[in-house]
C-alpha cells in the first residue's frame, strides 16, 4: 500500500481533529444486569454502557435484555425501562431475562426477543453481554440456527492473564452462572471476550466527574452522574475515580482501533472453586472449542474521549 492510500485510510478512521470515529455501523442487542437505579447496589457501569451505545453515531441498539447479575432480572427490567424513558428511547424493546440459574435453559421473553431480532437482521446483529451469560447461553442452546445468524457475540467476563488492579482477579459475570459461561465459550458464534484484564485498565477520574456534573446537558447523563456519587466515593480512595467497566467492554466493537493488543485463544474456565480466581479463563487444549478473540489492552485516552462524546460531557 502506498503512503497516499495509507493516509487516506487513516483519515477515514479518524475525525478531522484526529479523534476516533465509529467504524462499521453496528446493530447490537445489549444484555446487561442494569442496576444503576438501585442505590443499594453501588453499580453504575451498566448505565454508562447504555449511554455509550445510545450516544454513539453508527450504533443502532435494537434490543435491551435485562439480565440477572448484580441484581435480579426483574429489578434490571424495571431499571432498563426507567432509563429508556429518561433517554427518550422507549422505541427500544426491553426484554426480561432468566431469573438466575433455576431458569437457566428456559425460553424467556429475552431468548424469544433475541431470536426475533437476529432473524430479522441475519449476519448483522452483535449480541453484547455485560452481565451474567445465562440468557445468551439459553438463546444459543434453544435456537442454534438463529444463533448461527448473529454477526458475533461479545462477552465481558472473566480474567485471562490476571490483573494488578482494584479487583485483582475476579468478576461476577462468571460467578453468577459458571455453566452458562462455559456453554458460551464452547458454542458461541464469532466470540469476542473483553476480560477484566482490559476493563479494569481504565479509570474515570474523580475530577472529570466533578466537572461533568456542572456541564452535562442531557437528563440521562445528569441522572447517571448523580447516581455515580456513591460508587465513586467507594472507589476513589484506591483508584482516583471509578471503573466504567461495561462501557470499556463495548468500546472495541464500536471503535476497533481503540484495541491495541489482541490474542486468539480457545478458552475454558478455571474451576478451582477453592481459589478466589476461579473465574479465570485458561487457554484450552480442547480443539473442539472455537477460537475466541480476546481483547487485552486499549488506548485509554481514545476510549475516554469517545465516552465523553457519547455522554455529552
Amino acid at each position: 500500500m502506498g503512503i497516499t492510500a495509507a493516509f487516506f485510510l487513516l483519515f477515514l478512521s479518524c475525525g478531522h481533529d484526529g479523534e476516533s470515529t465509529p467504524g462499521t455501523p453496528r446493530k447490537i442487542i445489549l444484555s446487561s444486569d442494569i442496576s444503576v437505579c438501585l442505590p443499594a447496589v453501588h453499580e453504575v457501569d451498566d448505565g454508562y454502557v447504555l449511554g455509550y451505545a445510545l450516544g454513539t453515531p453508527g450504533v443502532e441498539l435494537l434490543g435491551l435484555v435485562a439480565s440477572h447479575g448484580n441484581t435480579t432480572s426483574l429489578n434490571s427490567y424495571d431499571c432498563a425501562r426507567q432509563l429508556t424513558r429518561l433517554a427518550d428511547r422507549e422505541d427500544i424493546p426491553v426484554f426480561q431475562g432468566a431469573e438466575g440459574i433455576p431458569e437457566r435453559w428456559l425460553v424467556t421473553d429475552a431468548t424469544r426477543g433475541i431470536k426475533e431480532i437476529v432473524d430479522a437482521h441475519p449476519g448483522e446483529i452483535w449480541i453484547v453481554t455485560t452481565g451474567a451469560t445465562t440468557d445468551l447461553a439459553s438463546f444459543i442452546k434453544n435456537y442454534p440456527e438463529s444463533a448461527s445468524r448473529a454477526a458475533g457475540m461479545l462477552v465481558m467476563a472473566g480474567v485471562v492473564h490476571g490483573t494488578e488492579g482494584y479487583l485483582k482477579a475476579d468478576i461476577i459475570n462468571v460467578q453468577k452462572d459458571p455453566e452458562s459461561a462455559d456453554y458460551v465459550l464452547k458454542n458461541a458464534t464469532n466470540l469476542v471476550i473483553a476480560p477484566l484484564d482490559l476493563t479494569e485498565d481504565v479509570v474515570f477520574p474523580y475530577e472529570l466527574w466533578q466537572e461533568a456534573n456542572q456541564t452535562a446537558k442531557s437528563p440521562y447523563t445528569r441522572y447517571l452522574l448523580s447516581q455515580t456519587e456513591e460508587w465513586i466515593t467507594l472507589q476513589k480512595p484506591v483508584t482516583g475515580g471509578f471503573y466504567p467497566f461495561d462501557a470499556v467492554g463495548l468500546s472495541g466493537l464500536i471503535y476497533p482501533e481503540i484495541i491495541t493488543r489482541t490474542e486468539f485463544l480457545r478458552l475454558e474456565e478455571d474451576l478451582a472453586r477453592d481459589s478466589p480466581t476461579w473465574s479465570r479463563f485458561l487457554a484450552s487444549t480442547d480443539a473442539t472449542r472455537p477460537v475466541a478473540e480476546v481483547w487485552l489492552d486499549l488506548n485509554k485516552e481514545e476510549f475516554m474521549r469517545s465516552l465523553r462524546k457519547a455522554l455529552g460531557i
